[in-house]
């Protein structure tokens, strides 16, 4: 397909038109402004129409190749969130980093780039998904490595506290937490019972 004629049609057609035509939507993304109009759209209806209209079924299929192929690291992800009004951007996080087409790496650089992280919109749905793939997946690639709770949740652990300690929780019953970090443990979480009896023997 002509990528020109592409751009000549309205965002409904285009999406219709890109469906099975992975090398003209790598062509639109280099029109990052089209794209960015194109994309809007797809989510816009993604999120309003749960049937299988031939549109929905263009749109999601917009999306998930857009999260295979051209999502390849957290600026790619800040300058589309970016593009979109704030309630639109979280949901387009959220469904990025549910989505089996994301690339986890992407994830796990989201969490090394605090000032990356912290021009996106804050949403504890989002949030909570990297915050886990980050830490539990340094916990699986290195099961006899133990880590540091900054290695495991650079982005502090208030971003998500509940997802946090889970990663924590996982760190510490496997032995995979230094044990300098875990008097460090019960001063971010003094209230947590099971914390206190396996590091402090109930106190």
């Amino acid at each position: 397909m002509d990528a020109n004629h592409l751009l000549t049609l309205n965002a409904d057609d285009q999406l219709l038109e890109l469906r099975g035509e992975p090398e003209t939507l790598q062509a639109l993304w280099t029109h990052r402004d089209d794209f960015t109009k194109v994309f809007r759209r797809a989510l816009e209806v993604v999120l309003a129409d749960a049937g299988r209209s031939d549109l929905r079924i263009a749109s999601r299929a917009f999306l998930d190749s857009t999260y295979l192929l051209l999502i390849a690291g957290p600026p790619d992800l800040v300058a589309l969130a970016s593009a979109l009004d704030q309630d639109l951007a979280v949901s387009f996080l959220n469904d990025f980093v549910r989505s089996p087409l994301s690339r986890h790496d992407v994830l796990r650089n989201v969490a090394r780039t605090p000032d990356l992280f912290a021009s996106l919109p804050f949403d504890g749905g989002w949030v909570e998904v990297v915050v886990v793939v980050h830490g539990m997946g340094l916990l699986n690639s290195a099961p006899d490595h133990q880590f540091t709770i900054q290695e495991l949740i650079p982005l502090g652990i208030d971003v998500d506290r509940p997802a946090s300690r889970a990663v924590l929780s996982s760190a510490l019953d496997n032995n995979q937490l230094v044990s300098s970090e875990k008097e460090q443990l019960l001063r971010l979480f003094p209230s947590d019972a099971y914390f206190r009896r396996v590091i402090g023997g109930g106190r």
